[in-house]
C-alpha cells in the first residue's frame, strides 16, 4: 500500500525534525509532508535546511494559520499531488512518535477491512501509560447541553475509554495520530475548515459513520503522546483557549447535531453559561489544589 504522512507543524520544528529523522527510515511510509502552519518564528526556514535533503520529505508551508483542520486538509491535498495513487494518508502531532510496527499493523488492517474509513493504534504516554482519552463517542444533542453544567465539570466526568484490551470498533479516534482510507478521501470526507481548533475528530468521524465507514483502534501495538499537560497555566490563557473550544463547540451542535431551532437556542444560550461555570470550575480547582 502506497503510504503518506502528514505533520501539521506550529512553532514546534524541533519536535518535527526529530520525528522525521526516525520515521524516514520506515520503508513502508512512502511520502512524509511536513506543513509548517504559518508559524510566527523561522520554523519554515528550519525545516528546510534540516530536511529538504531526503528525497521522501517535502516541506510546505501554509500563507496563514487557520487551524488544525485546513493545515491537515491542504497537506493531504499536496500528498495527492505528490501521488495520485496513494492508498493511506496518516495524520500527525509533532509530539507523537511510532515504531514501523504501528505503521505495518494499521497498513494490514485496513487493507484486510475494506469498510474501515480510519484506523489507530492504543496509546500511551512517555512513560508507557495508556493515556486518559482513547476514544470516546460521538456527543448527542443533550450531552453537549449538559456538559455546560457546573457539576460535571468539577467532576470532570467524561465518558472516555481509559485502555483498550482487544482491536476495538469506536466513534471517534483522537487527532493526535491515525490513518485514513483514500477511499474516503474521494468521497470529499474530509475535517471541516470552519473550526480552528477543536472538534475537528467529532466532525469528521461523525462524517464517517454517516457514510458507512468504521473506526478502529488496534489494541497493538502502541504509539506514544508525548503531550505536556501543564495545570499551573495562568486561568486567562485557559478561558483565552476555551472561547475557541466553544466556537467549535457552537458549530459542531448547530451543523452536524441539529437543525432544531428549539435546541440551537437552549444550547446557545448554555454556551454563555458555559463560559462562566468554565471559568468557576478552574477558580476552585485552583483554590482546591493550596
Amino acid at each position: 500500500m502506497k503510504t503518506g504522512i502528514v505533520i501539521l507543524n506550529y512553532n514546534s520544528a524541533d519536535l518535527v525534525i526529530n520525528l522525521c529523522k526516525e520515521i524516514c527510515n520506515y520503508d513502508s511510509l512512502d511520502y512524509i509532508c511536513v506543513v509548517d502552519n504559518c508559524s510566527p518564528n523561522d520554523d519554515y526556514n528550519k525545516l528546510k535546511l534540516s530536511l529538504e535533503k531526503n528525497k521522501k520529505i517535502y516541506i510546505y508551508k501554509s500563507e496563514k494559520n487557520n487551524g488544525y483542520a485546513q493545515g491537515n486538509n491542504f497537506g493531504i491535498s499536496k500528498l495527492i499531488e505528490i501521488d495520485s495513487t496513494i492508498d493511506v494518508i496518516y495524520i500527525c502531532n509533532p509530539d507523537v512518535l511510532f515504531k514501523e510496527d504501528v505503521i505495518l499493523s494499521v497498513n494490514n488492517f485496513m487493507q484486510m477491512n475494506k469498510t474501515v474509513g480510519a484506523c489507530s493504534c492504543a496509546v500511551t504516554d512517555i512513560e508507557g501509560n495508556f493515556t486518559h482519552r482513547q476514544t470516546w463517542n460521538i456527543p448527542t444533542e443533550w450531552q453537549e447541553i449538559k456538559a455546560s453544567l457546573l457539576i460535571p465539570k468539577l467532576l470532570n466526568k467524561r465518558k472516555n475509554v481509559n485502555k483498550i484490551n482487544s482491536d476495538t470498533k469506536v466513534e471517534v479516534i483522537p487527532g493526535s495520530f491515525f490513518a485514513l482510507n483514500r477511499v474516503v478521501i474521494n468521497k470529499n470526507i474530509s475535517f471541516d475548515e470552519n473550526t480552528f481548533l477543536y472538534y475537528e475528530e467529532n466532525i469528521l468521524f461523525k462524517k464517517l459513520k454517516e457514510n458507512g465507514y468504521g473506526a478502529y483502534i488496534l489494541a497493538e501495538p502502541q504509539y506514544i503522546h508525548n503531550h505536556p499537560y501543564s495545570s499551573n497555566e495562568p486561568i486567562s490563557k485557559k478561558m483565552k483557549a476555551y472561547k475557541i473550544y466553544l466556537k467549535s463547540k457552537r458549530y459542531f451542535f448547530n451543523n452536524y447535531l441539529t437543525n432544531n431551532k428549539i435546541l440551537m437556542f437552549i444550547h446557545s444560550s448554555f454556551t454563555i453559561y458555559d463560559s462562566i461555570t468554565h471559568r468557576l470550575s478552574l477558580c476552585i480547582k485552583k483554590i482546591l489544589k493550596k
